[in-house]
């Protein structure tokens, strides 16, 4: 009875990383809705990223078309003080799949 939420298990998350080119090594973090991930680059350099996880529920239809449209209006203003704030950091990764939803820093 109540609200179920469709959530993957620590297990599952790194085949959700199989559809981006991060490399999965720790969750941080207890979230239901969105995983917050610790990962690594597959880049040349190897990059230690942290990696926001949304995964879509099969059953409902949300449109995230809105919210990523409001996700890249706050990375656009937050690129143009990165100079005077540098402790301010956008992310660098805004990826959409038919599986999961992905932002990185």
């Amino acid at each position: 009875m109540g609200n179920q939420l469709a959530v993957a298990s620590t297990a599952d998350v790194p085949s959700y990383l199989l559809d981006i080119d991060y490399a999965y090594q720790d969750t941080m973090g207890k979230g239901k809705v969105v995983k917050t991930l610790q990962c690594r680059s597959d880049a040349e350099n190897g990059h230690s990223v942290v990696v926001k996880l949304y995964i879509k529920r099969s059953d409902a239809s949300v449109d995230l078309v809105q919210h990523g449209k409001s996700l890249r209006y706050i990375e656009a203003v937050l690129s143009q003080h990165h100079q005077k704030q540098p402790g301010l950091v956008a992310w660098h990764l805004m990826e959409e799949t038919d599986r999961a939803v992905y932002m990185g820093r």
